[in-house]
């Protein structure tokens, strides 16, 4: 089939590489469908006691139709996980933030998206609990 691959550096598009596969030969290929980009403002986040801060998490979905949800779930350090949705612009950028409080664990935050049932990407953030640490 044809594929094409977006480059986007800080939300602006920097290029476009299409091409054409027209045989595979070999066993079965398993392969993820990765249809945008998922990217977390920083790598650690530190809270204080009452206090909050903020995680954004950025992206484009590639053929986004407006008013359609994106959908990110973030696995918490003990292993339960929460949901999130969001929708993009007309361009397919999308941003959410969410609010960190004092109560969050220290630990590793893991976020997927996806759009549509299609994996949009991965990330992951550190949050470090002053009280708690």
């Amino acid at each position: 089939g044809s594929y094409s691959i977006r480059a986007i550096y800080l939300g602006n598009q920097i290029g476009v590489v299409t091409f054409v596969i027209n045989e595979i030969e070999g066993p079965n290929i398993v392969t993820t469908s990765i249809i945008g980009t998922l990217n977390i403002e920083k790598e650690e986040y530190f809270i204080s006691k009452n206090g909050t801060t903020i995680v954004e998490i950025y992206g484009n979905v590639m053929g986004y139709e407006e008013d359609t949800t994106i959908i990110f779930i973030i696995k918490k350090p003990d292993g339960t996980a929460k949901d999130l949705a969001a929708k993009g612009e007309r361009t397919g950028d999308f941003k959410t933030r969410i609010t960190i409080k004092d109560d969050w664990t220290s630990g590793t935050y893991e976020i997927s998206g996806s759009y549509e049932d299609k994996p949009l990407g991965n990330g992951s953030f550190v949050v470090n609990n002053l009280e708690s640490s």
